[in-house]
């Protein structure tokens, strides 16, 4: 999933790893974890990007989803590597099945659309 809304990019955050979400972005984010708590989505692992936003978007996924799973940081998240970047470092690192990732666009639209088999990222 895509990080929560963040501050915007300017002169208040010069530099972008350190954007925090705004609490209009932590609001409908939480509106949108009572969707997956309806559907009883059960995730044992949260991988997200070592960017603030990301950070904070999969600690607020850890807190509200049943069993409370671990969050991890995986730099592969982060802008810039590309989808096999991310597998591979998945594989050495995910222990569980049921796994979350927290990141950036146009990156985890890219790694969506390549774990489908699709050549366009997924919006």
């Amino acid at each position: 999933m895509r990080h929560a809304i963040a501050a915007e990019r300017g002169e208040a955050w010069p530099d972008d790893d350190k954007r925090p979400l705004t609490e209009k972005g932590i609001v409908r984010f939480k509106d949108g974890l009572r969707g997956l708590r309806f559907l009883d989505v059960e995730i044992d692992e949260i991988f997200a990007s070592p960017l603030v936003r990301a950070k904070q978007t999969a600690e607020l996924l850890a807190a509200e989803i049943s069993g409370k799973p671990s969050v991890k940081l995986l730099e592969a998240l982060a802008p810039g590597p590309g989808p096999d970047d991310v597998i591979k470092q998945l594989a050495r690192v995910a222990k569980r099945r049921r796994i979350a990732l927290v990141g950036h666009e146009p990156g985890i639209g890219e790694l969506a659309a390549h774990l489908l088999g699709t050549k366009r990222p997924l919006e």
